[in-house]
């Protein structure tokens, strides 16, 4: 049996606050969760996970500041790049806080989700080069996929993709063109969801290692 820990990792914090990691950095760097750095760069958070100040108090602006500058990671695959201009002008427009990268194949794309932390992933399946449809099962499957919304946009019929193996019920299948209105609601009710739950992370909650350990069991 492995022994308690005496800290958090930021990915442990995130899970604990069903945010992501990302966030969960931002907040260590405002100050608003109390963590350092090991001599190696790593941040530890705790023992106890402790959100403070509250919005409102004499030093809540920093909490509050947080709430405004909530982005959505967007990561974009797409083969075309004339779908994919289209997709940088469109998802500009909608003046929502959208920070997006864009993939040409489904390798770059697990390499992006590797090393960087999405929120949401939008992909066609006929990528040249490669399986997109079994790199999404993959996906689906793995731990990379923690904390991401997967959407799929393509030309590909739902018969052709069942006889491909189809795909798991939690990832959202599109027809093209491009449902830019079906997108802008995802992002804009994603947006939404995240600052409704800081908002209440931000007021309130301690959470310790003990209770971490607990929740898992």
């Amino acid at each position: 049996m492995d022994k308690k820990k005496t800290f958090l990792t930021t990915k442990d914090a995130a899970e604990a606050l069903s945010v992501s990691v990302t966030t969960i950095q931002k907040w260590c760097e405002e100050g608003l969760l109390k963590s350092w750095k090991t001599t190696g760069g790593h941040r530890r958070i705790g023992p106890t996970l402790h959100l403070y100040p509250p919005p409102g108090s004499e030093t809540g602006g920093a909490a509050e500041k947080l709430l405004d500058e909530i982005l959505l990671k967007v990561l974009i695959v797409e083969d075309n790049n004339v779908l994919l201009r289209l997709y940088q002008l469109t998802l500009e427009s909608w003046g929502l806080p959208i920070e997006f990268t864009f993939a040409t194949n489904a390798c770059d794309a697990l390499l992006t989700i590797g090393r960087e932390s999405s929120d949401l992933l939008i992909a066609d399946l006929t990528l040249e080069g490669s399986e997109a449809l079994q790199t999404l099962r993959d996906l689906a499957r793995s731990h990379l996929r923690r904390g991401i919304e997967i959407v799929v946009v393509t030309g590909m019929g739902q018969d052709e993709i069942n006889k491909r193996g189809g795909l798991p019920s939690e990832i959202s299948i599109y027809q093209k063109p491009i449902p830019f209105e079906a997108l802008r609601t995802i992002c804009a009710d994603m947006l939404q969801r995240r600052r409704k739950l800081s908002s209440i992370l931000l007021s309130t909650t301690v959470i310790t290692v003990d209770q971490k350990s607990e929740d898992k069991s």
